[in-house]
């Protein structure tokens, strides 16, 4: 069972990553729109300038329809992407909380790297724990 800590580190490294990349993301999807809006104009250009025989003409239709279902893709994550985006930029400390969040937890987790157990009473056990951090990498 993962532990809410690690639960916690995985979200805000996600959160990071999504905050950091969703501008361009959203300008890519805008490319992607208007390249379907202009696949969209050739096949109905074509329907509008060609004779064709009714299998001709349903072959165009699933085109307009496959053009159209991509484009819907698109616009819906857009519409998610824009509203994220949106919450984002109303809170502008949040990129940086974000990013000082991810930075406490490498720091924490190198801190527990570099730990080492110090002995209190078994003095006996000393060399023993010594190796334990040699081998670990604690101890240079």
């Amino acid at each position: 069972m993962e532990s809410i800590v690690d639960v916690y580190k995985t979200a805000t490294e996600q959160l990071q990553v999504v905050v950091s990349q969703t501008p361009q993301r959203i300008k890519k999807l805008n490319e992607l729109i208007q390249r379907a809006d202009w696949e969209e104009q050739d096949i109905l250009h074509l329907a509008e300038l060609e004779n064709f025989n009714a299998s001709q003409g349903y072959s165009i239709a699933e085109q307009i329809k496959k053009v159209r279902n991509k484009r819907r893709k698109y616009k819906d994550e857009l519409e998610a992407l824009s509203a994220l985006h949106r919450v984002a930029n109303n809170n502008s400390k949040l990129e940086s909380h974000v990013s000082q969040l991810a930075k406490s937890i490498k720091e924490d987790n190198e801190r527990k790297e570099k730990r080492k157990y110090n002995v209190k009473v078994r003095t006996d056990l000393t060399s023993r724990f010594e190796r334990i951090h040699v081998r670990e990498g604690k101890l240079k």
